[in-house]
């Protein structure tokens, strides 16, 4: 498994991990370990299902934190400009959504950008049901647990509610709960998670950056998610009768 080969630049001791001057960040990448092949396809929509499974690898996201604040994104590839493939898998495993988390006032929400517009909308304080295990392994030389749980996806216009099973490791050794794409609830720093076949793990953690943590901006905030989710289903519907 790729999350094997992490690459870790230490540049002094643990314990300077997400002080207030320095930031922490960790960069991860994506993978899709679902079986897509189905007997009854033809031989185009095999190669098109197969396009995008090879552009999860393409995938990069990061995660920044310090002693006060976090901030999760993906980092866009120039290069993949007009790869709707490479879009599409972006929008599965990150939904396209930057997430910021204040650790010292809770606030809490991510941005999504959406036909030229901005939305900051609040999120949920989403309990996991986490179930930690006492099943461990190093990940790039840090000692991380494995924690079982589940997210609720509440219905919105691309498929209805349902529950997602969740596999997470997290580091002790790293004391943040926090995590990639807004995932957090453990004490310790999520370093690998798997849900609905996606594998997001860290391939790289560079502790004592001196990077600057900008909170997100937009003109409309919405309160929790499903008002969001309500504004969308509006929007599209317009869009589709707009087009007959």
């Amino acid at each position: 498994m790729r999350i094997q080969f992490i690459y870790i630049i230490i540049f002094t001791s643990l314990s300077a991990l997400g002080q207030q001057d320095l930031s922490t960040r960790i960069l991860y990448k994506a993978e899709y370990i679902g079986i897509i092949e189905n007997l009854s396809q033809s031989a185009e929509q095999k190669e098109i299902q197969q396009l995008y499974k090879d552009n999860y690898p393409k995938i990069e996201m990061e995660l920044i934190f310090n002693k006060n604040k976090s901030l999760f994104e993906s980092i866009k590839s120039p290069s993949e400009n007009g790869n709707m493939y490479y879009e599409l898998a972006h929008l599965k495993v990150s939904g396209n959504k930057t997430y910021y988390k204040d650790l010292v006032t809770n606030e809490d929400f991510f941005k999504v950008d959406f036909q030229g517009d901005t939305f900051l909308v609040k999120n949920s304080q989403e309990k996991y049901n986490w179930v930690i295990t006492s099943e461990s392994k190093t990940i790039g030389g840090f000692k991380c647990f494995k924690a079982n749980g589940t997210k609720k996806i509440i219905a919105n216009v691309f498929s209805p509610a349902k529950e997602m099973a969740i596999e997470a490791w997290f580091c002790p050794e790293i004391p943040k709960s926090l995590g990639p794409c807004g995932y957090d609830g453990l004490p310790g720093v999520i370093l690998s998670i798997t849900s609905n076949n996606i594998l997001i793990y860290a391939s790289e953690i560079q502790p004592n950056q001196k990077l600057e943590i900008k909170k997100p901006e937009a003109k409309t905030y919405f309160e929790n998610e499903a008002a969001f989710e309500s504004m969308m289903v509006k929007k599209f519907t317009e869009l589709r009768n707009s087009r007959g």
